[in-house]
């Protein structure tokens, strides 16, 4: 059993997408391809004064159609895949 990734699985989706409306290479890496990443480090302070830093994400891909919307996402397990 292979553990895929939440960006593996998405990829996934987005390449059957792409393939079932018969888009184009050029289609594909416009949309797989990431416009904007952002990281950042958020400190949190713990009850007994010691001070941990968190990573967070956010990843924004093609805005073509406007503003483009996701999450963000604050784990100490998550790296940017």
């Amino acid at each position: 059993m292979t553990t895929e990734s939440a960006f593996e699985t998405a990829q996934a989706q987005l390449r059957i997408a792409v393939d079932q409306l018969g888009l184009s290479e050029n289609d594909w890496q416009t949309l797989s391809t990431p416009r904007r990443v952002l990281e950042v480090a958020v400190p949190l302070r713990r009850d007994n004064d010691k001070v941990e830093m968190y990573k967070g994400y956010r990843v924004q891909y093609s805005t073509t159609r406007g503003p483009s919307k996701g999450g963000v996402r604050f784990h100490p397990d998550i790296d940017l895949e």
